[in-house]
Parts: C-alpha cells; sequence; structure tokens
C-alpha cells in the first residue's frame, strides 16, 4: 500500500508529501515514514485519503478497481457541501457558494447564459488555441450583463 500512496501524491495529485499530509492531517515525516515502509497507516488515515481526494479505498488498500471513486451527480454536489462546510469562512468556495445562495431567478438565468458560454468558449479555445479567449470572454460576458439589466430595468419600470 505504501507504493500507491507514493504513487497517488506524487504521480497522480502532483503533491508534496508537505502538502498531501496537511489535507490529510499528518506530518510531512508520517507520510515519508510510511511511504519508506518503515510504519503502517492507520485506518483513519486510509479513510481520510480516500475521502479528501476521492480514492477508491479497495484500490488503496489491495491494489484492484480503479484508482479513483465514480460518484454520481448527488454524491459530487454530496461531498462538495461537505467540503465547503470545512472551509474556513474566509475562502473562496464558501464566498462563492454565499452569493449563489443569495442570487434571484434573473441572476440565476444571467450565471447560466454565462455558464454555457465559457462551456462553449471552452471547446472553442481547444479548436483555435491561438485565439485571444480572455478577451473573447470579456465582450461576450458584458453583453449578457448588458442584456440582463435592460431586462431589469424593462421589468422594474412595468411593475410601477
Amino acid at each position: 500500500m505504501n507504493e500507491r500512496v507514493k504513487h497517488l501524491r506524487k504521480d497522480l495529485l502532483n503533491m508534496s508529501m508537505e502538502a498531501f499530509g496537511g489535507k490529510i492531517g499528518l506530518t510531512k515525516a508520517a507520510i515519508s515514514s510510511f511511504e519508506a515502509g518503515r510504519n503502517g497507516m492507520s485506518d483513519m488515515a486510509i479513510k481520510a485519503i480516500c475521502r479528501e481526494f476521492n480514492v477508491n479505498e479497495q484500490w488503496l488498500r489491495e491494489g484492484t478497481g480503479d484508482v479513483f471513486s465514480v460518484l454520481d451527480p448527488e454524491e459530487e454536489l454530496q461531498e462538495l457541501a461537505a467540503k465547503i462546510m470545512t472551509d474556513t469562512p474566509e475562502s473562496f468556495r464558501r464566498r462563492f457558494i454565499s452569493v449563489l445562495a443569495r442570487l434571484n431567478d434573473g441572476q440565476w438565468r444571467v450565471l447560466a447564459e454565462i455558464s454555457d458560454m465559457l462551456a462553449e468558449g471552452c471547446q472553442e479555445d481547444l479548436a483555435d488555441p491561438a485565439k485571444d479567449a480572455e478577451a473573447e470572454y470579456i465582450k461576450k460576458i458584458s453583453k449578457i450583463v448588458q442584456k440582463a439589466d435592460a431586462t431589469a430595468s424593462s421589468s422594474t419600470e412595468e411593475d410601477a
């Protein structure tokens, strides 16, 4: 198992021992000792690796199956929510989700348009890497926001 942990940390996650250990509550020295085969890893540490990095426990313990667990969309959302709840209040993820929680229906529509445009842009960028994608995104997002502002203004005037 020590070789699988080293392969996961170094080759698949491209993490230092210190960063990897920090994510699961272990020191660099503990990770080093385990990878070198000097010490065993506790069940708690194994579970932490699986939880934090979405690793298939069967692969980690026995070397069989896929390295990473395949989650359905519901499980993926639950994992994200659990991670966000452990973030500090100042973390970007937590602040971003907090902003999303306060969006109204019109803002959700604008965000959906931006999301669709970004997804479309990613495909276009793959086809033409020389394209100035950032400038194109800014133009497209500006148009979407202007359209949303116009829609919000007209609905406000109708309400008055």
